[in-house]
């Protein structure tokens, strides 16, 4: 591989996160993680579950987005007006998130 992408990649950071019944994720921004930007994989055995909506909220517009088995989102994390969250997961299933970014820190070293 080239040398710099190979520097790059040792900087990419990830958390997976399996979300069940009942949980939620605040609204919040990654601006403190000093990233330029993030990454999120989704995976779902089904498509039929209810609720954990992904939650997109920028200055007065807020969008929502229901995630299906392999969808990817690219967020830009250097805006401090721009913030996410996912609603509670209403049905009895899993939803698995794998979340990376390039520098991001990982859960072990946040304040």
């Amino acid at each position: 591989l080239d040398e710099y992408l190979t520097g790059e990649l040792r900087n990419f950071n990830f958390d997976i996160n399996k979300m069940t019944k009942g949980e939620f994720i605040s609204m919040h921004n990654e601006v403190s993680q000093k990233c330029p930007f993030e990454v999120i994989l989704w995976l779902t055995k089904t498509d039929t579950y209810k609720g954990r909506d992904f939650i997109m909220k920028e200055l007065d517009k807020v969008s929502y987005h229901k995630p299906k088995n392999g969808d990817i989102c690219f967020l830009d994390t250097t805006q401090g007006e721009v913030y996410h969250g996912v609603s509670k997961l209403e049905t009895e299933t899993e939803i698995i998130s794998i979340t990376g970014g390039l520098g991001r820190r990982s859960f072990a070293e946040r304040d």
